[in-house]
Protein backbone atom coordinates (compact mmCIF):
# COMPACT_ATOMS: atom_id res chain seq x y z
CA UNK A 1 0.00 0.00 0.00
CA UNK A 2 2.85 2.36 0.54
CA UNK A 3 4.34 1.18 -2.74
CA UNK A 4 1.30 2.05 -4.45
CA UNK A 5 0.86 5.75 -2.46
CA UNK A 6 4.64 6.51 -3.31
CA UNK A 7 4.05 5.63 -6.90
CA UNK A 8 0.94 7.06 -7.91
CA UNK A 9 0.36 10.57 -5.64
CA UNK A 10 -1.96 12.29 -7.71
CA UNK A 11 -4.37 9.29 -7.12
CA UNK A 12 -4.16 8.94 -3.24
CA UNK A 13 -4.31 12.86 -3.54
CA UNK A 14 -7.44 12.48 -5.60
CA UNK A 15 -8.85 9.75 -3.18
CA UNK A 16 -8.34 12.74 -0.48
CA UNK A 17 -10.06 15.09 -1.48
CA UNK A 18 -12.77 12.92 -2.52
CA UNK A 19 -12.94 12.12 1.01
CA UNK A 20 -12.91 15.73 2.38
CA UNK A 21 -15.62 16.54 -0.11
CA UNK A 22 -17.85 13.85 0.67
CA UNK A 23 -17.22 14.65 4.83
CA UNK A 24 -18.21 18.67 3.96
CA UNK A 25 -21.26 17.42 2.40
CA UNK A 26 -22.06 15.33 5.08
CA UNK A 27 -21.72 18.16 7.27
CA UNK A 28 -23.80 20.44 5.90
CA UNK A 29 -26.42 17.65 5.50
CA UNK A 30 -26.92 16.64 9.05
CA UNK A 31 -29.74 18.19 10.93
CA UNK A 32 -28.38 20.64 13.37
CA UNK A 33 -29.99 22.01 16.21
CA UNK A 34 -29.16 25.83 18.30
CA UNK A 35 -30.65 24.64 21.30
CA UNK A 36 -31.09 20.81 21.63
CA UNK A 37 -33.29 19.25 24.25
CA UNK A 38 -31.82 16.58 25.96
CA UNK A 39 -34.19 14.96 28.35
CA UNK A 40 -32.63 13.09 31.75
CA UNK A 41 -35.30 11.05 33.32
CA UNK A 42 -34.45 11.79 36.65
CA UNK A 43 -36.08 13.10 39.26
CA UNK A 44 -34.40 14.73 42.43
CA UNK A 45 -35.95 15.42 45.88
CA UNK A 46 -34.37 17.69 48.22
CA UNK A 47 -35.44 18.00 51.79
CA UNK A 48 -33.93 21.07 54.41
CA UNK A 49 -33.76 19.51 58.87
CA UNK A 50 -31.66 22.10 60.41
CA UNK A 51 -29.27 20.80 62.81
CA UNK A 52 -30.19 17.17 62.68
CA UNK A 53 -27.72 15.16 62.62
CA UNK A 54 -27.31 12.25 59.55
CA UNK A 55 -28.80 9.26 61.27
CA UNK A 56 -31.65 11.39 62.60
CA UNK A 57 -32.33 12.65 59.06
CA UNK A 58 -32.23 9.40 57.28
CA UNK A 59 -34.48 7.80 59.99
CA UNK A 60 -37.27 10.99 59.75
CA UNK A 61 -36.98 12.14 56.68
CA UNK A 62 -35.28 9.90 54.13
CA UNK A 63 -36.69 6.42 54.46
CA UNK A 64 -40.21 7.56 55.10
CA UNK A 65 -40.44 9.36 51.88
CA UNK A 66 -38.12 5.86 50.07
CA UNK A 67 -41.16 3.93 51.33
CA UNK A 68 -43.53 6.19 49.72
CA UNK A 69 -41.94 6.22 46.78
CA UNK A 70 -41.37 2.41 46.44
CA UNK A 71 -44.53 1.12 44.88
CA UNK A 72 -43.77 3.45 41.99
CA UNK A 73 -43.78 2.36 38.27
CA UNK A 74 -41.73 3.48 36.21
CA UNK A 75 -38.42 3.62 38.54
CA UNK A 76 -35.59 2.33 37.36
CA UNK A 77 -32.80 3.35 40.46
CA UNK A 78 -33.30 5.42 43.89
CA UNK A 79 -30.18 6.86 45.23
CA UNK A 80 -30.17 8.46 48.52
CA UNK A 81 -27.48 10.80 50.61
CA UNK A 82 -28.31 11.69 53.75
CA UNK A 83 -26.18 14.75 55.46
CA UNK A 84 -26.24 17.22 57.98
CA UNK A 85 -29.26 19.05 57.87
CA UNK A 86 -30.58 17.51 54.82
CA UNK A 87 -31.27 14.95 52.47
CA UNK A 88 -31.12 14.22 48.67
CA UNK A 89 -33.20 11.92 46.80
CA UNK A 90 -32.16 11.13 43.15
CA UNK A 91 -34.88 8.50 41.39
CA UNK A 92 -33.38 7.20 37.94
CA UNK A 93 -36.30 6.72 35.52
CA UNK A 94 -37.14 3.78 33.19
CA UNK A 95 -36.23 4.97 29.30
CA UNK A 96 -39.38 6.24 27.44
CA UNK A 97 -41.80 7.08 30.84
CA UNK A 98 -43.37 9.91 31.13
CA UNK A 99 -41.69 12.45 33.21
CA UNK A 100 -44.56 15.00 34.02
CA UNK A 101 -47.05 12.28 35.09
CA UNK A 102 -44.34 10.86 37.23
CA UNK A 103 -44.19 13.61 38.76
CA UNK A 104 -47.69 14.34 39.51
CA UNK A 105 -47.55 10.41 40.82
CA UNK A 106 -44.37 11.68 43.25
CA UNK A 107 -46.10 14.92 44.19
CA UNK A 108 -49.13 12.95 45.56
CA UNK A 109 -46.76 10.10 47.54
CA UNK A 110 -44.81 12.98 49.33
CA UNK A 111 -47.79 14.77 50.07
CA UNK A 112 -48.82 11.29 52.09
CA UNK A 113 -45.95 11.41 54.22
CA UNK A 114 -46.61 13.27 57.23
CA UNK A 115 -44.45 14.49 60.03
Amino acid sequence: MIDFSIRNPLLVNLFLVIILMSGLISWYAMPQEMFPVVEQDKVSIKTFFEGASPEEVERQITLPIEQELDGLADIDVISSTSNEGGSNILIDLKSGSDVDNFMRKVRTALDQVDD
